[in-house]
């Protein structure tokens, strides 16, 4: 929980290393504290992050 508190790891690959479904690693990081996102980035660094998925995934589906 260390690593997604860290932002270092999805709630995906937390629940993956734990053993247990997303939807439970998330309830837990509501019970614990752990924000879902993260809100230290600043509305354009978020847009840029965005742009870049979109990016990779339409590299991905040609």
């Amino acid at each position: 929980m260390a690593l997604l508190e860290a932002g270092e790891i999805s709630s995906g690959k937390a629940g993956s290393l734990l053993g247990l479904p997303r939807n439970e690693v998330i309830e837990r990081m509501e019970k614990w504290g752990i924000p879902l996102f993260d809100n230290s980035l600043e509305l354009g660094e978020l847009q840029q992050e965005v742009e870049q998925a979109n990016r990779a995934l339409d590299k991905d589906s040609k």
